[in-house]
């Protein structure tokens, strides 16, 4: 079963509820959440490390702005996939890489 994105931003393209695919971590009131996972497991979440910390613009969240002026029919979670394995300029890229080396992503 997948959720659909019901994803919200504000006008920066900064999340403010749903779910940070790159940190893989829940974001509510614009600040992310403490991970599910048991106190006495010690998983390294980002969600777990950085408990009620202000989402920030990063060049993650920059690009995603411009994938979806490029992508206009594509929900948030379409994007995040399209711009995990793809460079802007079209090429395969490897998963948290920014580029596929070429200008175009950098």
């Amino acid at each position: 079963m997948s959720r659909l994105s019901q994803d919200e931003f504000d006008g920066q393209g900064i999340l403010l509820n749903g779910f940070d695919y790159d940190k893989q971590a829940w974001v509510k009131d614009g600040r992310y959440l403490r991970c599910g996972h048991p106190e006495s497991m010690t998983c390294g979440c980002f969600g777990r490390e950085h408990t009620g910390e202000p989402v920030r613009v990063s060049v993650e969240t920059i690009e995603l702005v411009d994938w979806s002026e490029r992508f206009p029919h594509e929900t948030a979670l379409e994007i995040a996939v399209r711009q995990s394995t793809f460079c802007l300029c079209g090429k395969s890229k490897n998963i948290g890489q920014s580029s596929c080396g070429c200008k175009a992503g950098l």
